[in-house]
């Protein structure tokens, strides 16, 4: 009887091992998945803002970089249209500029050999900008404006803390009250240029596309909310 017992208590031993190692394994299992849909979730503007970071440290381990200023960071796209241009005489296309307007110097890098290919005090003109290509701080922010269509009290505020939290890359420029009749949430491109971010933000807030209502009129941004019940 007592060895029944003592295999009894051995049994339970051993499932409950079994159930703490389960356990253990779902647990680090789904904390790698939550890590990896942390990546794929991150936003453009921070995307950017990591490219342009990575630029910087690989740069700097090669060469030492105006200090107090955030650099304006581009692509070479066109190397014919700058030629002509002394700083660009070696320039090939892919190759990464690095701006420093105020201490009127720049660097221009080529990612693919990791190397500095010139250095020099210059300024970049119109024409010469014409033929690279922006990114990280010359990256233009989309404005968009927020109207409350609806009764609920403080509705356009709480939306454009949502926006705000979830999409970095947008900026809220105004908020407002509209009629509030508005039966759902509304994205309108205003200038018919931000096909990916509406896309976002009709997924975000749970709305449809729209043409500008007759009645409204159109704010000086990027993008119209209008936000129904």
């Amino acid at each position: 009887m007592i060895g029944k017992k003592k295999l009894q208590k051995k049994l339970v031993f051993v499932v409950l091992g079994l159930v703490i190692v389960v356990l253990l394994s779902t647990s680090v299992f789904f904390y790698y998945r939550y890590q990896a849909t942390k990546k794929l979730l991150r936003t453009p503007a921070q995307v950017i803002q990591e490219d342009k970071s990575k630029l910087l440290k690989e740069v700097e381990a090669l060469i030492e970089l105006p200090k107090g200023e955030d650099p304006i960071v581009a692509t070479v796209t066109d190397k014919r249209k700058v030629k002509d241009q002394p700083f660009f005489a070696k320039a090939e296309n892919g190759d990464r500029v690095i701006i420093y307007p105020k201490a009127k110097k720049a660097v221009l890098y080529r990612p693919s050999t990791k190397k500095i290919i010139e250095f020099s005090p210059v300024n970049i003109g119109a024409a010469i900008q014409s033929s690279l290509t922006p990114t990280a701080t010359e990256k233009p922010t989309v404005k968009v404006v927020i109207l409350n269509g609806t009764k609920t009290a403080g509705l356009a505020q709480r939306i454009k803390e949502k926006i705000g939290a979830e999409m970095a890359d947008l900026e809220v420029v105004a908020t407002g009250n509209s009629r509030g009749d508005y039966t759902e949430n509304l994205i309108i491109d205003l200038k018919g240029d931000q096909t990916e971010v509406v896309t976002r933000l009709t997924q975000l807030l749970s709305a449809k596309t729209s043409t500008l209502p007759e009645e409204e009129t159109a704010p000086d941004a990027d993008i119209l909310v209008i936000l129904g019940r």
